[in-house]
């Protein structure tokens, strides 16, 4: 994995980074999920991939991170996203899994560790999803897309 360093004027200095975890990154979302203040990444990987699974890495404030748990979701995770999903200000994970056509929603505990709330089936092989409050009352939805062809 690439990290780009904002200058502040629409600029960036690449900062290579490659840790074994971050080859073959299918997705990746950042969010506090420890509450030090401190960005963290989720990461799907080839790995992850294969197990099942999403990687979740602690940053450390100097742009290192150190893994920290690798919670399990349905088949085949292929695109996940941040949100409060259940009002805590805590965020939490949606994983879209695309063979299993789950999709894994992830409570976060506030140190870096997720609990699994319900993966409801989507019926459909989907591959991206994002979140968002599409109806207007308050709380996260998500919208789910999938590819006419594999």
């Amino acid at each position: 994995m690439t990290f780009l360093l904002g200058k502040g004027d629409g600029t960036f200095t690449l900062i290579a980074t490659n840790p074994a975890a971050f080859l073959d990154v299918y997705s990746v979302v950042v969010g506090d999920f420890n509450g030090d203040g401190i960005p963290d990444l989720a990461v799907i990987n080839a790995v992850a991939n294969q197990s099942n699974g999403i990687s979740v890495f602690l940053g450390a404030g100097n742009g290192g991170f150190t893994w920290a748990v690798s919670p399990a979701v349905g088949t085949d995770p292929s695109s996940m996203v941040v949100g409060d999903f259940n009002g805590d200000g805590i965020p939490d994970l949606a994983v879209v899994n695309s063979t299993s056509q789950t999709v894994t929603v992830l409570l976060g505990n506030g140190d870096g560790t997720f609990k699994a709330a319900a993966s409801p089936v989507t019926g459909y092989d989907f591959w991206s999803i994002e979140v968002g409050d599409f109806n207007g009352d308050g709380i996260p939805d998500l919208a789910l897309g999938a590819t006419a062809t594999r």
